[in-house]
This record gives C-alpha cells, structure tokens and sequence, in this order.
C-alpha cells in the first residue's frame, strides 16, 4: 500500500480485517482519518471536518473509532462509528493538548496530555457513564505510547526516566510498580500480540523487537527481548505522529510505515511469516 499523501498513525482493526490510519493531503496540509480494507478494496474517508482529525484507535469490538481532533482550536478527543453513520462525538474537552494512545476491553480510553506546566503524562477517561479523566502515569519524567494489554491488566509504555526512552510495564488501573521490558539501547512504541502472551518495540537502529510474555501472576513476567527484523520506520510527520507500526492479531504480520526514497511519499508495508525470517 502506498500513497502520495502523508500518511501516520496505523491502527489494525480488532478482528484483522481493516485499518485506519491518517492521510494527509498535499494540496490542503489537512489530516483526516481514512479506513482501508486490508485484503484490498477501495479505502473510506472516516472524517471529513475541515480541522486535523489524527490518532484512530479502535474499541475492542471494532465497532468505534477514538481519535484526537483541532477541530475545537485545541486537540480535544472524539468518537465516531467505525462504519461512518452518525456524528461525531465529543468525548473529551479540555485546555491540555492530548493525543489518543489506545482503548481498554473495559471501555477506558487511555491518551497523553502535554499542557504548559507539566511533562507528557498519561491520562484515561471512561467512555460511558460520567467520563471523568484521571491521571494514570504522572511523574518528572516523560511518559508515551501507552498501550493496553488485551485483557487490560497492564499498560505498556515508554518512558525516559533513565535518561534515555525505555519501555515499561505497569499494572492496571494501579498501584504498582513496573518493570522495564526493553534491551540495553532503549526502545519505544510498545505494542501488544492480541493474547497478550508478546509484546513488541522498536529499538532505536529501527530493530523491531519481540518480548515473550510468561503467565499472569501479580508480578509482570517476561523473557529477554529478541530482534526481529529492521524495520526501517518513517521519520514522524508531525508532533501528533507518535506510531509507525502496528501489529495483526496473531504476531505475524506487520504494518510498518516507511519511506520509500521521494519526498512525500510515505508507504505502508504489510511484512509476513517474520518467523520465516529470523531464528527464534
């Protein structure tokens, strides 16, 4: 898959069987959030306002998208049906900049704020009921790239508390502590197997890299990371790209967003069977 247009932020469906992502147009500069067919077929435009829409991510029945808009004069978080019916909903408004990182089998969304009198913090706001925000992690520390385990008990995210960005996990909702998951050299971007038994980075050379997980005991338990492939990740287009890849349900199959050498036009690369390609 390839596109003239700036593309970021892809998200594979719960089931596998789609993908959103943002496509930015070159002739307006705007961003909006498009659904594609991953066997194929023709992509729909999921937001069409005339603000940057950015940062889909799918509810756990693949039913609903959350996203982070402009549309308001600062980034504020929507929902809207995966399908295109109904109007936008707001979900979430309020002074700080935020950015949507991923969606709970609970029904929590989980995003990160940067506002003008703290670092990056990872929030949460429920999507029923009340829908109060609540700090998750705050600290003197940068924190991103939150991500839910499937069954919710964790959050995977990366963190420069020891000077250089690393990634963690913590428990859900918490307290507790965490556990550093990636290799000497750091890592980022974090994302989870749909079992919840791997967990993958990329380190910083671009290695994508793979944590297996051991069973569910109180105590996060996992062995050493191993390489996978180079996965040779675009370079973020703007502020609110924080992911480059994503991973299929079954750990077999990534979407990785690269350069393919021409200003401008950023790809979209499926890569399969990586266990053909590399010795476990």
């Amino acid at each position: 898959m390839s596109s003239a247009m700036g593309t970021a932020s892809p998200r594979i469906s719960p089931d596998g069987k789609r993908l959103a992502l943002d496509i930015m147009d070159p002739r307006t500069g705007n961003m909006d959030i498009w659904i594609y067919e991953t066997a194929g077929g023709l992509a729909t435009r999921l937001t069409t306002h005339p603000a940057l829409d950015s940062a889909p991510v799918w509810s756990p029945d693949g039913r609903q998208i959350a996203f982070f808009s402009l549309r308001l004069s600062h980034p504020d978080l929507f929902l809207k049906n995966a399908d295109g019916s109904g109007s936008d909903e707001l979900l979430l408004s309020a002074d700080s900049s935020k950015y949507t990182t991923d969606w709970s089998s609970s029904g929590t969304v989980l995003y990160r704020i940067l506002d003008g009198k703290s670092n990056l913090e990872l929030w949460t706001v429920p999507t029923k009921g009340e829908r109060k925000p609540a700090p998750f992690l705050k600290s003197s520390f940068a924190v991103s790239h939150g991500q839910f385990s499937p069954d919710s008990r964790w959050v995977a995210y990366s963190s420069n508390e020891s000077g250089t960005w690393e990634v963690y996990v913590t428990p859900f909702p918490g307290p507790g502590g965490n556990w550093k998951v990636s290799a000497a050299g750091g890592g980022n971007e974090p994302r989870w197997r749909r079992d919840g038994k791997e967990l993958f980075y990329l380190a910083p050379d671009g290695t994508l890299m793979s944590v297996a997980v051991r069973g569910g005991g109180a105590q996060f338990d996992a062995d050493p990371p191993q390489p996978l492939f180079k996965a040779r990740p675009r370079q973020h287009i703007s502020s609110g790209d924080l992911f480059t890849y994503d991973v299929a349900p079954d750990g077999q199959r990534f979407l990785v967003n690269t350069d393919v050498g021409e200003t401008g036009s950023p790809s979209l690369s499926f890569i399969q069977s990586w266990t053909a390609m590399v010795k476990r």
